[in-house]
């Protein structure tokens, strides 16, 4: 099925489903690719769940340089531990397939593996030195945040979202924005151009900010001005108009 989302996306859907009653027992692979593209010297896939998260960042990465690959969504479900985890690269979700044959996992590998490939890297050694700390500590957020996700009893939920915006968000969300005022410029993170770690938080933000509320970013002028710019750049703005809708 080829769906037109936009004068300059196109995107190619597959899906199988497992179950006709629950949208999580899809497996979606999704050929994604922007009209004019650049010519890629390789094919890319990128393998993860039906979640932004972890790969949204590496999707983005592939919507601004305006480079095909296909999106393949894996249901994550008990399939995925019973068949596929121990035969699937470190048994860890997302992987970039290059040319059908070599595989890179890792998010932030993957991420800065394409971001030398299309130019998103910041400026200096220092300051991706400052790109890679400011990720390493939204993962550490991102792990804080894991159990609120994965927690299925709504009480228990209750008091882990408490926890999580009376003292995790409050810390870390403090920290980042006196980041982005000592080191960013023009409304970015790290030096004056867009970077591959600016795509990390704004996706992060986003997510937050949809589970937990926009007023999260209230006393973080900084954080929520650069959220903003991020997903407003025309191209990342037409993916997100296109992409599959997930909570997280």
């Amino acid at each position: 099925m080829v769906v037109k989302f936009s004068p300059v996306f196109i995107s190619v859907i597959r899906c199988t489903a497992r179950n006709n009653h629950s949208s999580s027992k899809y497996n979606i692979s999704r050929r994604f690719s922007t009209l004019p593209s650049k010519m890629a010297d390789h094919s890319y896939k990128l393998k993860y769940f039906n979640f932004r998260v972890l790969g949204e960042p590496i999707r983005w990465q592939f919507a601004l340089a305006g480079i095909p690959f296909d999106d393949e969504r894996l249901a994550r479900d008990h399939t995925w531990d019973e068949k596929f985890k121990s035969v699937t690269g470190w048994g860890r979700l997302p992987i970039l397939e290059i040319d059908g044959k070599i595989q890179i996992s890792q998010s932030c590998a993957i991420s800065r593996y394409l971001a030398k490939e299309f130019g998103l890297l910041p400026e200096t050694t220092l300051q991706n030195a400052q790109a890679d700390e400011l990720v390493d500590n939204l993962q550490d957020l991102r792990l804080l945040w894991r159990p609120w996700v994965r927690e299925s009893d709504v009480d228990k939920k209750v008091v882990l979202e408490k926890e999580m915006l009376d003292t995790h968000f409050p810390f870390y969300l403090h920290k980042v924005e006196n980041f982005i005022r000592q080191n960013g410029v023009e409304g970015f993170v790290v030096g004056r151009k867009l970077s591959w770690a600016d795509l990390f938080l704004a996706n992060f933000m986003q997510i937050w900010t949809e589970n937990h509320g926009e007023y999260l970013l209230d006393d973080y002028p900084l954080l929520k001005a650069h959220m903003h710019k991020i997903i407003n750049i025309p191209n990342i703005k037409a993916w997100i108009e296109s992409r599959p809708q997930t909570k997280i």
